[in-house]
C-alpha cells in the first residue's frame, strides 16, 4: 500500500490516508484477497488493473467513476512475460484518463528521467496503451469527491 496526495499548493502532510478519494490497484488479484476499497469516499474513484469492463465490477462502494485497463496484458504485451509484471506505468495511464487530474502526456518526461533508453520507451508505450485502453464508467447523479 503507498499514499499520494496531489495538489496545486505545496503539501505538507505526510501520513497515511484513511479515507481517500481515488484508488488504484496495480494487481488484478488483489481484490480478491483484501478490501481494497475500504475507507474510499463516497463517490470516490477507482481505477482497476482488471479484464472485465468497469460494468462487470461491484466494489461496494458508491463511486463516481470506475475505470478498468487489462494491465497485467498489456504488461505482458510491452515488456515480455515477468514473474511479477510491470503494471506501474500503464496504471499511470489509466489514472490520467480516469481523473483528468494528470495530462498523459505530463507522464512522458518524468518516466523519461527516471528510466533512460529503451526502458524508458517502453514505459511510454505502456502509459499511453493504459490511457488509450481504460475504460471508464461514469456514475451519473453521484457527486466526485474532493
Amino acid at each position: 500500500m503507498a499514499f499520494t496526495r496531489i495538489d496545486d499548493k505545496k503539501i505538507t502532510l505526510n501520513c497515511g490516508i484513511e479515507q481517500p478519494n481515488c484508488i488504484i490497484v496495480l494487481d488484478q488479484v488483489l481484490p480478491s484477497i483484501v478490501n481494497v476499497s475500504r475507507g474510499l469516499r463516497e463517490g470516490g474513484i477507482a481505477v482497476l488493473n482488471d479484464k472485465r469492463p468497469p460494468d462487470g465490477v461491484d466494489l461496494g462502494v458508491k463511486l463516481s467513476k470506475l475505470a478498468t485497463v487489462d494491465a497485467t496484458g498489456i504488461s505482458i504485451e510491452t515488456f515480455g512475460p515477468r514473474a511479477i509484471p510491470i503494471t506501474n506505468t500503464t496504471m499511470l495511464g489509466a489514472f490520467s484518463k480516469a481523473t483528468g487530474i494528470v495530462e498523459v502526456e505530463s507522464l512522458f518526461e518524468p518516466v523519461l528521467e527516471k528510466f533512460p533508453g529503451r526502458v524508458g520507451e517502453l514505459n511510454i508505450q505502456a502509459v499511453e496503451k493504459g490511457y488509450e485502453l481504460t475504460k471508464v464508467k461514469v456514475f451519473p447523479g453521484v457527486e466526485e469527491a474532493v
